[in-house]
């Protein structure tokens, strides 16, 4: 007959634990963290409002890529100094080393005696990992600690020593998951004769394809000094057959 580790584990604890009062353990099972992922449409602009700029016949005077940007949220906590939590069962001694300033990951949380905790993750010097129960304002549970190993909660009998002012610090950080490129556009300058000013508009994929569909040649008033074209608003301040000179207003974007 085969016994699973965990089982082991736990028919060894529970031959044990009328021998010795060095503390109990009950098994347990973590509760993910599950922060929404949001979606966002972000543009990278080739030019700045407000800006005086110039192009010649054949180059684009605006260029507009666009693409959707995920990102979420992550729970960290930072250590406000060292901390040593010592940890006896049986003939052994276990000690979990929370280092100075450094930025625990929260991925998970227990919910113990009606109040929920996060759990911060910090491995012993022999590679055994620990959880230990932080509340929401950074106080460490000193009654209770949880063994990944053993995906139990060890309850030790005695307190924790931890000075009533240690707290961690709780941050939320938004992660970037990465970004999709959805399209681009552009007007470019076709030149200025004595009955138009010309532009051309043009749109591409995400791959940089031209969408031929979305071609449109745009002609303004020869001496117009401001010209629109969606939510485009561009001042022109001098403009030939071989350049133009002009300062976008507004775009929308």
């Amino acid at each position: 007959m085969r016994i699973s580790r965990c089982g082991l584990i736990m028919a060894l604890i529970a031959l044990v634990s009328g021998c010795t009062t060095n503390g109990k353990w009950i098994a347990f099972r973590l509760a993910k963290i599950e922060h929404e992922v949001t979606d966002s449409t972000q543009y990278l602009k080739d030019y700045r409002l407000g800006e005086v700029r110039a192009s010649f016949i054949g180059q684009p005077i605006i260029k507009v890529k666009e693409f959707s940007s995920e990102a979420t949220k992550i729970t960290e906590a930072v250590s406000p100094g060292e901390l040593t939590l010592g940890i006896n069962w049986r003939t052994t001694n276990y000690k979990i080393f929370i280092k100075d300033g450094y930025k625990y990951s929260v991925t998970e949380s227990a919910y113990l005696s009606q109040k929920e905790f996060v759990v911060v993750s910090i491995s012993d010097p022999d590679q055994g990992k620990w959880g230990v129960l932080v509340t929401q304002d950074g106080r460490i549970k000193d009654d209770c600690v949880y063994s990944y190993d053993y995906q139990m909660m060890y309850y030790p009998g005695e307190k924790f020593s931890i000075p009533d002012t240690y707290r961690f610090n709780m941050l939320m950080i938004e992660k970037g998951l990465g970004r999709s490129d959805i399209g681009s556009y552009e007007l470019i300058f076709s030149g200025k004769n004595d009955v138009s000013l010309n532009l051309t508009y043009r749109e591409y994929t995400g791959n940089d394809l031209a969408r031929p569909a979305f071609y449109q040649n745009l002609t303004y008033q020869p001496d117009a000094k401001q010209i629109r074209f969606k939510d485009f608003v561009i001042q022109i301040h001098d403009a030939t057959n071989e350049k133009i000179t002009y300062t976008v207003i507004s775009d929308g974007l």
